[in-house]
C-alpha cells in the first residue's frame, strides 16, 4: 500500500483538521455511489478509507511515523541481524533479557534492549502485550477499544443545517436532504422540535476502516420566527386584535392556532390585555407527552376614521376609566 499521506494528498506535518478536510473531499469524489460499477474508484475509495483510519488515529500515526507499522497498520518485523545485534555470546535470561540479575540502566546496551523490547522481536507475530494480560484485564482492554471506536465514529460525524417554519416545527415535518455522498435522504423532524437542536441520522457520515465504520450525519434545526405565534416552552402566545364592540359585548371569533382555526369565546366587558387560555393547543412537549396551551392577548383596536356616534359615547363612559385612575392614584 501507499504512503497514507500520499493517498489522502497531505505532508507528514498536516493537522488533524487538514487531514479529515483531505479526506472527506476524496470520499466524496470517489464514493461507490458516484461510480457504480467502477472497480478502481472503489479500490481507490477503500485505500483513502484506510490511509484515513490510519493517521486519524494518533497512536498509529505516530508508530508509522516511527516506522513500527506499514500502512495498513501491520507491524514490520525487526530483521534478524538487528534483532541479534548486541547479543552475540550472551545468553538470554528467561525473561528475554540479555542481561543477568542485578542488570541496570547504567549498562549500556543491555539498558537500550530492554527499552525496545517488543514480543515482534521473539518471534511472536501480531501477539501483543494486550494479548498477555487481557485475561486479568479484559473488560478494561474492551472498554478502552469501544471507547476508541465511538471516538473514531464521532470524528466521521458530517454536520448540515435545514430550515424548517414555525408550525412544521410544532406539528413535525419531512424534509429532503443531500448528503456529502452526493445522496439524498429524508429527515424526518419530530413535532415540538425546538430551534437548533439536532437529528442525528445513523450511519450517514464519513467512512474509514475500508467501510467497517461510519459516522452519523447531524442535522441541526433553525426554526424561523413567525409573524404573530411566539413559543414560550410547549406554550403559544398570540396577540388578537378586537373591536369596541366585542369588547363590550362580547362576541365568537375566530383564533389561529398551529392545528388551524379555532373559534373563541370573548367576554362581555373585555379590557385590552385580558388574557385567554385555549387548553392543548400549544407544541407538544415530548419529555412530558403532553401539549402545551396556547394564550390569547386580547387588544383592543379602535377604527381608523373619526366616528361622532363613537366619540359622544365615549365622552359619557369616560368618568368610569378617571374613577379607576383615581383610586390609583390614592393608593400611590
Amino acid at each position: 500500500m501507499r504512503d497514507p499521506y500520499q493517498v489522502l494528498g497531505v505532508t507528514r506535518t498536516a493537522s488533524t483538521a487538514e487531514i479529515k478536510k483531505s479526506y472527506r473531499r476524496l470520499a466524496k469524489e470517489l464514493h461507490p455511489d458516484r461510480h457504480p460499477g467502477d472497480g478502481g474508484a472503489a479500490e481507490r475509495f477503500k485505500e483513502v478509507a484506510s490511509s484515513y483510519s490510519l493517521l486519524n488515529d494518533p497512536a498509529k500515526r505516530a508508530r508509522y511515523d516511527l516506522g513500527e507499522i506499514d500502512g495498513q497498520g501491520n507491524v514490520r518485523r525487526r530483521r534478524r541481524s538487528q534483532a541479534r545485534s548486541g547479543t552475540r555470546g550472551r545468553r538470554p535470561s528467561a525473561a528475554g533479557s540479555s542481561a543477568g540479575p542485578g542488570a541496570g540502566a547504567g549498562q549500556g546496551d543491555e539498558a537500550g534492549q530492554f527499552e525496545s523490547f517488543s514480543f515482534e522481536n521473539f518471534g511472536f507475530g501480531g501477539f501483543s502485550g494486550e494479548d498477555v494480560f487481557s485475561p486479568f484485564f479484559g473488560n478494561r482492554t474492551n472498554t478502552s477499544r469501544r471507547a476508541q471506536t465511538r471516538a473514531q465514529a464521532r470524528s466521521l460525524d458530517s454536520r448540515y443545517r435545514i430550515k424548517v417554519s414555525f408550525v412544521d416545527a410544532a406539528k413535525g415535518t419531512t424534509r429532503k436532504l443531500k448528503l456529502e455522498s452526493g445522496k439524498s435522504v429524508n429527515v424526518a423532524i419530530p413535532a415540538g422540535i425546538e430551534d437548533r437542536q439536532m437529528v442525528r441520522l445513523k450511519n450517514q457520515g464519513g467512512m474509514a476502516l475500508g467501510g467497517k465504520l461510519r459516522g452519523d450525519a447531524l442535522v441541526e434545526v433553525r426554526v424561523d420566527e413567525h409573524a404573530f405565534f411566539k413559543r414560550q416552552g410547549s406554550d403559544v402566545h398570540v396577540d388578537l386584535p378586537i373591536n369596541l364592540k366585542e369588547a363590550v359585548l362580547g362576541a365568537k371569533v375566530e383564533v389561529p392556532t398551529v392545528d388551524g382555526p379555532v373559534s373563541l369565546t370573548v367576554p362581555r366587558n373585555s379590557s385590552s390585555g385580558r388574557t385567554l387560555r385555549l387548553k392543548g393547543k400549544g407544541i407538544i412537549d415530548r419529555k412530558r407527552r403532553r401539549r402545551g396551551d396556547q394564550y390569547v392577548v386580547l387588544k383592543l383596536v379602535l377604527p381608523e376614521r373619526r366616528d361622532a356616534q363613537l366619540e359622544s359615547l365615549i365622552d359619557d363612559w369616560a368618568p368610569a376609566a378617571a374613577d379607576v385612575r383615581a383610586k390609583m392614584k390614592d393608593v400611590l
